[in-house]
C-alpha cells in the first residue's frame, strides 16, 4: 500500500508524521520514505515502554541486526536524531496515572495527568459501588485455580472470568447497553480470551462488548477496562511453572494504560507482582485504594454492596476488603504502605450454577435460586449462568464455586 502511495500523494510530501512507531520495522520506515523524494521531515511517535514489532516468528538468527527490529530501537540510538518525552497524559484518570506513571516511567519520564478527575468521572460520580469511590481502580485478588489449553501452552481461569462476566453485568444494571461499547475485556493470554467470548456468545446479548488478548489491543483504549490475568499460583498439574510471558514489562505496560475512566484487574495479586510494572502499579494503587476479594463481584451484581461508616465495602456476610492480601503483600514485598484493615471473619458466601441443558439430570441437579436483584426465583438448569448463594454462613465465593462444578 506504502509504495502504491508514493506514486501518488506522497510523491510531493515533504513532512511525514508516522504514529504509533514501536511496531513499524526500521527496514519497511527506510524502505517507505526512500522513495519520497521531496520528503524534509520526519516525526516518529511512539512509546518505548510498549510492545514493538513481534519477532518470535522470526528465525532466532534475523531478530537482531537485520533491520526488523522497531524503528524507535534504531533511532533512539543515533546521535544524529533528536527526540523529546511528551509527559502530559490526556488518556486516563488521574488517579490511573499516577500509578502507571510510579510503575513504569519514573524517574525519567514521570507522567502528569492532562485531564481532571471530574472528566473521567464515569464510575466514580456514579451509583457503582467501587472500594474507594473516587478512586476508579479495583484490585480483584483471586488465587483461583488456572488450567491449560489442551492444545498448547496458554491458559485460562474459571474463576477469573466468572468474575468479569459479574462485572459486566453489573455495568450493564447499572448504566444500560451503551456502556457495553465503552467497555473493553483485555485477557492476558489467548485462552482466556476465547473461553471468555464463547461464554458471552452463549449468553448472547452482549453486542459491543469486546474481549481480546492485550497484545492485539495495543494503541487502542476504551472507557472501561476489565483486565484479567488468569495466571495464579493455584494451577492444574499441567500449567507450566514459566512467567517471562507475563512478565515483559512491556505487555504489563500495555494492559494497565488503555482505561480511561477506571480499570478492573482481576488475578492472583502477589503472583502476578512478580513483574516490577505490575508490582508498582499495585504498590501504587493500594496507597488509595482497598484490595478486595472475588466476593466482590457477586455482592455488586446482586446489588449487596454497602459502605459502612468507615468507608469500607460490606456485602451480606461480611467485608469485601482482602486483608489477608495486605498481610502476604507485606510478607513478600515488605511494603507497608497501605493502611487499611479488613474484616476477615465472614465472606459473602456466593456460587455460580451451570446449566447446559434445557432440562434437570443426573449431572445437573435441580436448583433453584432467588435473584437477589429481584426477589424472581431462577431455575439454574434453564440455561445460563447464575449466581446463587450457597448454604452456611461461613466460606468463599472461591471454594463454594469449585464445589459447585465438582458437582455437576
Amino acid at each position: 500500500m506504502g509504495e502504491d502511495l508514493l506514486d501518488t500523494c506522497l510523491s510531493d510530501t515533504k513532512m511525514l508524521i508516522f504514529d504509533e512507531s514501536t511496531q513499524a520495522m526500521w527496514a519497511v520506515i527506510v524502505h517507505l520514505v526512500s522513495g519520497m523524494k521531496q520528503l524534509e521531515k520526519l516525526l516518529l511517535t511512539g512509546d518505548k515502554h510498549q510492545l514493538g514489532v513481534h519477532l518470535a516468528d522470526f528465525p532466532t538468527i534475523l531478530q537482531n541486526g537485520f533491520g526488523l527490529e522497531s524503528v524507535l530501537e534504531q533511532v533512539e540510538c543515533s546521535k544524529g536524531v533528536r527526540y523529546t518525552f511528551l509527559t502530559k497524559c490526556y488518556r486516563s484518570h488521574p488517579k490511573i496515572v499516577e500509578c502507571i506513571s510510579v510503575a513504569k516511567y519514573e524517574p525519567e519520564e514521570k507522567l502528569i495527568s492532562g485531564t481532571s478527575a471530574e472528566d473521567r468521572s464515569l464510575l466514580t460520580a456514579s451509583k457503582f459501588p467501587l472500594p474507594k469511590q473516587n478512586v476508579p481502580i479495583v484490585l480483584i485478588n483471586s488465587k483461583a485455580m488456572c488450567r491449560q489449553d489442551p492444545c498448547g501452552p496458554s491458559l485460562t481461569n474459571d474463576i477469573h472470568e466468572d468474575c468479569a462476566i459479574m462485572l459486566v453485568d453489573s455495568l450493564l444494571n447499572e448504566f444500560g447497553e451503551n456502556i457495553l461499547e465503552r467497555t473493553v475485556v483485555l485477557c492476558m493470554y489467548l485462552y482466556q480470551a476465547a473461553e471468555l467470548k464463547a461464554a458471552f456468545n452463549r449468553r448472547g446479548e452482549y453486542n459491543g462488548l469486546q474481549v481480546v488478548s492485550v497484545d492485539a489491543y495495543q494503541s487502542q483504549e476504551n472507557d472501561v477496562v476489565i483486565l484479567i490475568t488468569t495466571r495464579t499460583r493455584n494451577r492444574d498439574e499441567q500449567v507450566k511453572m514459566g512467567m517471562d510471558f507475563f512478565k515483559d514489562d512491556r505487555r504489563a505496560c500495555v494492559a494497565l494504560t488503555r482505561a480511561r475512566h477506571a480499570i478492573f484487574l482481576i488475578g492472583d495479586l502477589v503472583h502476578v507482582s512478580e513483574g516490577q510494572v505490575w508490582q508498582k502499579f499495585i504498590a501504587k494503587a493500594i496507597q488509595s485504594t482497598s484490595v478486595v476479594k472475588e466476593d466482590y463481584c457477586a455482592a455488586v451484581y446482586y446489588n449487596d454492596a454497602e459502605r459502612r461508616a468507615d468507608g469500607e465495602l460490606h456485602g451480606k456476610f461480611g467485608s469485601l476488603v482482602d486483608s489477608e492480601f495486605l498481610r502476604e503483600w507485606q510478607r513478600t514485598f515488605g511494603n507497608g504502605e497501605a493502611n487499611y484493615e479488613g474484616n476477615q471473619e465472614n465472606s459473602i458466601n456466593f456460587s455460580f450454577a451451570y446449566a447446559a441443558h434445557d432440562q434437570p439430570g443426573p449431572s445437573r441437579p435441580n436448583v433453584n435460586v432467588v435473584d437477589g436483584r429481584n426477589g424472581n426465583v431462577q431455575n439454574a438448569n434453564r440455561g445460563g449462568r447464575v449466581f446463587v448463594q450457597g448454604g452456611g454462613a461461613r466460606g468463599s465465593y472461591r471454594g463454594m464455586a469449585k464445589n459447585k462444578r465438582s458437582q455437576q
